[in-house]
């Protein structure tokens, strides 16, 4: 049951992908998505919060959702874009999903109750290293900005925020198991109140309908995938979840943009979705 759950969880982010392709493609800007995103999901995470007699506040929650949620609005929705827009999109991506190391290696020294990972786990852990690296070589066309100092810096610090992000978030599962729509309450309204003020300060304009739309989708979908989340790190360990969750979409996104949106991949994309799923295939053995 937890793998068929961990199979959704990952189709469900599949999911985001192509809505945030259209808006993105329709002018999205991407504090105005965040805006939209949080909002969305701060209404969801209330919703499932009453109906599943969970509290809106908890000091875990609380504590733990700022910290994600200033992560990830620091980290993604402004660094981590700036520097898509002036550096390598493939290594930018594979800098950023590196983060799921942060969560792994917090499992292992604070939360593994004596177990250590298997053999094959960490093959599988291993393999989704790799494949991530060579998914920064599977050059798209267009793709033609080059790596800077400046673009490193900066990449390096969205990187440390994205880490810091899903190292927080699985800190809080471990705390406040029972908790999910707390955590996602907390952590999007948090994340929402950030962004207004950033908005305010940047004197942006509000959201387009385009963006309200995507945010919705995406944000109600975040809910879903965070409370899934928290009951797999109940049941599977986190150094077999986060691997999961950050390579298997990617991998199924590249596949899919070759076939169907035409986006070839070279060799090294192809290579890292094999050696992607071969790691797959060694968390379940």
């Amino acid at each position: 049951m937890s793998y068929l759950i961990l199979g959704i969880d990952v189709a469900l982010m599949v999911l985001i992908w192509p809505v945030n392709r259209w808006v993105m493609k329709n002018g999205g800007r991407t504090r105005s998505i965040g805006l939209s995103i949080t909002f969305a999901g701060t209404i969801c995470a209330a919703v499932g919060a009453v109906l599943s007699g969970q509290p809106l506040f908890s000091s875990v929650g609380l504590t733990f959702g700022f910290i994600t949620a200033a992560a990830y609005d620091f980290g993604f929705c402004m660094i981590i874009f700036y520097c898509l827009k002036i550096g390598p999109s493939g290594a930018t991506a594979t800098i950023n999903n590196f983060g799921f190391m942060f969560p792994v290696i917090i499992g292992i020294i604070a939360f593994s109750d004596g177990k250590s990972p298997s053999l094959f786990a960490v093959l599988g852990i291993v393999s989704v290293v790799v494949s991530l690296i060579l998914m920064a070589f599977n050059k798209t066309a267009g793709d033609t900005k080059a790596a800077s100092a400046k673009w490193f810096k900066w990449m390096l610090l969205g990187a440390l925020l994205s880490g810091i992000s899903l190292g927080s978030q699985f800190i809080a599962t471990q705390l406040t198991p029972e908790n999910p729509y707390t955590f996602a309450f907390s952590c999007n309204l948090l994340a929402f109140l950030i962004l207004v003020a950033v908005t305010l300060i940047m004197k942006d304009s509000r959201p387009r309908k385009a963006e309200m739309i995507a945010g919705s989708i995406t944000g109600s979908i975040n809910v879903i995938s965070t409370a899934m989340l928290f009951y797999l790190l109940q049941n599977i360990p986190g150094f077999v979840v986060y691997p999961v969750i950050m390579s298997a979409p990617v991998i199924i996104m590249l596949v899919v943009g070759h076939y169907i949106y035409k986006e070839k991949m070279n060799r090294f994309g192809w290579a890292a979705c094999i050696i992607g799923v071969l790691g797959l295939v060694l968390f379940n053995i």
